[in-house]
């Protein structure tokens, strides 16, 4: 007479953790993957918020021109952004933020510290990037590569692993 224990054995055991530990893997690589795509369509929005505010301080502006001085500055009323590179300054700000949603510059995504994006995201009334763009530009990142036709000026740098930029030219 035979007899038959109750329960699972260790291959079976093995199966089912197998098994799990795949769908687990699954689920975080689409997870990881919406909030890539969230913070992208974030930046989007707050770029788009961003250019219309400064196209409304240009059209209230005596003298028809966008606020600030030329040079590239942070979008931020202090403080330093771009690795430190470059500081912000209240001019910029002051002049926008009554053209924004609740009064307040967005803050781009990225939560390393060495990312360029980090901090806030830069504008030059009139910058010239090695002789290739000319005119007033906003730069924004995004975690995939930027699409023909999302970048105006086309100009759309890679300059850390896994982030791109757009030099995105303002209207004239």
């Amino acid at each position: 007479m035979r007899f038959h224990k109750k329960g699972f054995t260790l291959v079976e055991i093995m199966v089912i953790v197998s098994i799990i530990v795949v769908l687990l893997g699954i689920i975080m690589a689409s997870i990881s993957s919406v909030r890539s795509k969230s913070r992208d369509a974030q930046v989007k929005a707050d770029k788009q918020m961003i250019i219309l505010a400064l196209v409304r301080a240009r059209e209230a502006s005596p003298n028809f021109s966008y606020p600030g001085q030329p040079g590239w500055q942070c979008l931020k009323t202090s403080g330093t952004c771009w690795n430190g590179q470059l500081g912000g300054g209240a001019t910029v700000p002051t002049a926008i933020t009554p053209y924004l949603p609740g009064g307040v510059i967005p803050i781009p995504p990225g939560v390393n510290a060495s990312q360029f994006r980090t901090g806030a995201y830069i504008y030059n009334p009139t910058p010239s990037i090695q002789g290739q763009l000319t005119g007033s530009f906003i730069v924004w990142s995004q975690e995939r590569p930027i699409l023909p036709g999302e970048c105006n000026s086309g100009y759309t740098p890679q300059l850390e692993p896994g982030i791109y930029y757009c030099y995105e030219a303002l209207p004239r």
